[in-house]
């Protein structure tokens, strides 16, 4: 029953997501779109997914400061394939924190500290949700200042974000009784994570210096794009977009944001001038990127798989 809703509301987000992708099509030149990013060179290309590539090495050493808060000590090659492993298995198994469980999994059979594992991966995500939600904020009230909507872009989100915390509220008390049954352990839990902070302050203050690095990596890696397609905007205008929709796509609407992306960076950039095409372009783009390391994982994936199979034949 349980798997049954799960595969219904994957295919919800697939929905949603390829609608709002098709509708956008249908509005807009679909060769303009298209012929905006293959008139980009191979090497302006290869920057774009450089930035991919870093930004997946900054995210290790994310999770490697992590672990070590937590008492454990990998090396960053073997994260760094984890994360692009996980980048695989989270679009396989789509779920909000589909690739989190893999690396629980992975590494919790590893070093058998599952609650270590799930500990450290929690505190990098919380950093990571606090300094995006922080920027979401700040984008937000600059966006309203320079922007005005008729339909009030701006106001929709400002209605959605106590709409979420109700949601929130409502889901703890949907699950009251579970969280209440299991309220001890959870206690024990973060009394130990707050012992670990406490021991590991100057590793705490460091994780939060990487983690601003990994959003203006982000950051800059979309002001990349937009440089190459020839968006003619303010520096924080543009930087500004780039946040809210970050932080838009996180929730789990659609696929790894896919129809959201785009739509929201179209109201948006054309807010601007920029037209919808060029738009469009920008945030498939910005789409390659995940795309890359998915596909880069994947391979790996497939690869591990064959010397596995492979040594177990020569046995």
């Amino acid at each position: 029953m349980k798997l049954k809703l799960k595969n219904k509301l994957i295919y919800l987000k697939i929905f949603i997501g390829l609608s709002i992708l098709l509708y956008l099509f249908l509005q807009y030149d679909l060769k303009k779109i298209f012929t905006n990013i293959f008139i980009l060179s191979i090497y302006q290309i290869g920057i774009i997914w450089f930035f991919a590539f870093f930004q997946t090495l900054i995210n290790a050493i994310i999770m490697k400061k992590s672990f070590k808060i937590f008492g454990i000590n990998e090396n960053i090659l073997s994260l760094y394939k984890r994360i692009l492993a996980g980048l695989f298995y989270g679009q396989i198994f789509p779920s909000t924190i589909g690739r989190d469980t893999y690396y629980v999994s992975y590494f919790g059979k590893k070093y058998r500290k599952y609650l270590e594992i799930f500990s450290a991966i929690f505190l990098a995500r919380f950093f990571g949700f606090f300094v995006s939600f922080v920027l979401f904020i700040l984008s937000l009230f600059y966006l309203k200042e320079k922007i005005y909507l008729s339909s009030s872009f701006i106001k929709k989100i400002e209605i959605m974000i106590p709409l979420a915390l109700i949601f929130i509220i409502g889901i703890f008390f949907l699950f009251k009784n579970f969280l209440s049954s299991k309220w001890e352990g959870i206690k024990n839990r973060f009394k130990n994570m707050v012992k670990y902070f406490q021991n590991s302050f100057l590793n705490v203050t460091f994780l939060l210096l990487l983690t601003i690095l990994f959003y203006s990596v982000s950051i800059g890696a979309k002001l990349y794009i937009g440089s190459v397609l020839n968006i003619k905007m303010d520096f924080l205008k543009i930087a500004s977009i780039i946040v809210v929709t970050n932080f838009i796509i996180m929730f789990p609407i659609s696929i790894s944001g896919i129809g959201v992306r785009e739509g929201t960076y179209t109201v948006l950039l054309s807010s601007f001038g920029v037209d919808g095409e060029t738009a469009i372009s920008f945030s498939l783009l910005d789409f390659s990127m995940t795309i890359i390391l998915i596909i880069t994982g994947g391979a790996l994936v497939q690869f591990e798989n064959y010397l596995r199979l492979r040594k177990k034949k020569m046995k």
